[in-house]
């Protein structure tokens, strides 16, 4: 049994993991929803599991040993199940108020079976992204007989898992099926999610394998063909990816494809043949960018690269639900410091001594060395002053007695939850101070924003900011009165002729009937926009002078 090591393929594990997290961090840190379009960023799935099905077939080209079947399963499961618990857990330490501990969703995810349930709901329940590994456990349960005689079986499994893909399509296309939904059964959890629909892309990672063992693994070549053949994988990984949505939506048009398989063919049936390309070329190794991705911090960034993806989705949440709407590199730079950083330390504490334990036993287990002990424990710290910096931001400036009648235009209340009692905005020197005087109407954890807009003339809107209303975790009791100081720099005041400000909050999964003013067309996606308007906007003209204050509230929605 075959026991290499592919370093330039481990490399690879860490692009594709990166091109999920932009994926995700589309509507983030100031970047437009449509970051990196028309790429279809979502297509890294589909490379992991082409790369899966070439791995396993390449390290393991038969089973037929005694026993062989149930180390394999084991050393899967090691492999996969400490971190998808360790995350799980985290996910339900840092995000609690997302959880909604259905016993059977759990149960779904402790197992590895949720991506079988074709309804959002169940699929992306806790750890959202975990339904990939629980796609790809399907994949491990059925390696061991599909590898069974494959260099005889291989074309009629290969032939087969593709019918498979179509029996599906055609299933959800007579269903007629919703491509999305939030509740119910969709096109979306049928195709892109459940694992029938994704094993061709598994078998055909195992052919590749079994391609590259019996003409390529050996055979050498000049670097300037290795060149060639590394520049024409990329040039047809460019062009697939890139052009998916117009091939996808053109195939569309066919009867047999429709919407069903347009999803799979976007996100994965398209560019399918250029992943196997570069993976093939790749592993093969006589070109100069694999002999780059064989340097140690890309193979190092690959090793770690499965922990950070089950953790940039929780993280992501957790960053922007708790302390950083500010838009920029500052603070993307540090979502991806937090991200490298715990993801090495989970791979070090939890994916690497855990896989040795369950295979080996805890004998097994090698003392770490002395770098890896100073390597963790300067991770640990990291994360320990970034979690302080986190929490020890300025407190609340509270009010002891508020007597001050309610400013015209801002006697407004958001929901059940808090009441604007006063407002001003003050066109100075250095900008623009805006000054918001809040109740609490309950008590309750502030995790809102104070959305601001900034604009010209007939209220178009020249820029939007949202500013958090509270520096910490700070909990408030009923009745408390509460203030905010917000200036909007002179820089971004050019051609402004007027502010308007209300109360938004992080979507998420938090409740709809708290998010005021929303109607069914108002579509904010959780992964995207991430941000909900209470109704109640209040605008308020700026003077030209300066040195005065605003006159002349207006209490008129502007959105």
């Amino acid at each position: 049994m075959a026991r290499e090591k592919i370093d330039s393929l481990t490399s690879l594990r860490f692009f594709a993991a990166a091109a999920i997290v932009a994926y995700h961090a589309r509507g983030h840190f100031g970047l437009p929803t449509d970051f990196l379009a028309p790429f279809e960023l979502s297509q890294g799935v589909a490379f992991f599991f082409v790369l899966s099905g070439f791995i396993l077939a390449f390290v393991y080209p038969d089973l037929e040993q005694n026993g062989a079947r149930g180390k394999f399963w084991l050393a899967r499961f090691a492999r996969v199940w400490p971190l998808h618990l360790a995350t799980l857990l985290l996910y339900v330490a840092l995000l609690p108020e997302l959880v909604k501990f259905d016993p059977g969703r759990l149960l779904a995810n402790l197992f590895l079976v949720q991506a079988w349930i074709p309804n959002q709901s169940w699929f992306f329940s806790f750890n959202s992204v975990s339904w990939s590994i629980s796609t790809e456990a399907f994949f491990y349960l059925s390696f061991p007989y599909l590898i069974k005689n494959f260099e005889r079986t291989w074309p009629v499994k290969l032939a087969g898992s593709f019918l498979l893909v179509m029996i599906m399509a055609s299933l959800g296309n007579g269903l007629q099926l919703p491509v999305w939904s939030d509740s119910g059964f969709s096109i979306h959890g049928l195709m892109y999610i459940n694992p029938l629909s994704r094993i061709f892309e598994f078998v055909l990672g195992m052919t590749l394998a079994l391609f590259y063992r019996k003409y390529a693994v050996k055979r050498d070549a000049p670097l300037l063909v290795g060149f060639g053949c590394e520049a024409f994988a990329l040039l047809l990984l460019y062009l697939l990816t890139h052009y998916t949505v117009k091939i996808s939506t053109s195939l569309a048009r066919l009867p047999f494809v429709q919407e069903g398989g347009k999803m799979w063919l976007q996100h994965a049936g398209v560019p399918v043949l250029s992943f196997a390309l570069l993976i093939f070329v790749m592993a093969w190794g006589r070109g100069p960018l694999a002999r780059v991705l064989r340097a140690r911090p890309f193979v190092f960034l690959g090793e770690i690269s499965f922990a950070g993806y089950l953790l940039h989705r929780l993280l992501l949440h957790y960053y922007w639900d708790h302390f950083a709407p500010e838009q920029g590199p500052v603070p993307m730079a540090i979502y991806l410091a937090f991200l490298l950083t715990l993801s090495f330390v989970l791979w070090s504490v939890v994916e690497v001594p855990f896989r040795q334990i369950i295979v080996k036993g805890p004998s097994a287990l090698p003392r770490p060395s002395r770098t890896a002990q100073l390597a963790s424990a300067c991770a640990f710290g990291a994360l320990f002053a970034g979690f302080i910096g986190i929490w020890s931001g300025a407190p609340l400036k509270t009010v002891a007695q508020y007597t001050q009648p309610a400013a015209e235009g801002c006697d407004i209340a958001y929901g059940d939850e808090l009441k604007l009692v006063a407002c001003q905005a003050v066109a100075q020197n250095d900008g623009t101070h805006i000054h918001l005087t809040w109740q609490a109407l309950k008590k309750q954890k502030i995790a809102n924003y104070v959305a601001v807009q900034l604009l010209s003339d007939n209220n178009v809107l020249v820029r939007l900011k949202n500013y958090r209303q509270s520096q910490r975790e700070e909990v408030v009791e009923k009745g408390a009165v509460f203030e905010n100081d917000f200036l909007v720099p002179e820089a971004e005041m050019q051609y402004v002729r007027a502010v308007a400000f209300g109360l938004s909050r992080p979507l998420g999964d938090a409740p709809r009937a708290q998010q005021q003013g929303r109607s069914p067309d108002d579509s904010f996606d959780p992964l995207s926009s991430n941000i909900g308007l209470y109704k109640g906007m209040v605008a308020m003209p700026l003077s030209p002078r300066p040195d005065a204050s605003v006159a002349g509230r207006v209490n008129k929605p502007v959105l």
